[in-house]
């Protein structure tokens, strides 16, 4: 049985309709640790077993800044995030 649950959450500017957050969700779970990336642009919340439970987005991110994180997640979970991000949210290197 999947351990995945996977959701989105943006928040955006009322006034403009900009996009200013994301949180994507891939598993359930309580933080138990927070990996900072890319100078507070993105945060990715870890699990007490170490697994990635879900990635913030805060500003526009570089996708290899993000892919160090799916390096030991199944594939589906990068997927999920390319498919569904904000295109404002990630940039190219």
């Amino acid at each position: 049985m999947s351990d995945l649950d996977f959701q989105i959450k943006v928040s955006v500017d009322k006034e403009t309709g900009t996009v200013v957050a994301a949180y994507f969700q891939m598993r359930e779970g309580k933080a138990t640790r927070v990996l900072e990336l890319a100078d507070g642009k993105a945060f990715a919340n870890y699990g007490s077993t170490g697994k990635l439970l879900g990635i913030e987005l805060l500003a526009p991110c570089e996708i290899t800044v993000l892919d160090q994180l799916f390096k030991k997640e199944p594939k589906v979970i990068k997927d999920f995030l390319m498919r569904t991000a904000p295109p404002e949210m990630l940039k190219a290197a």
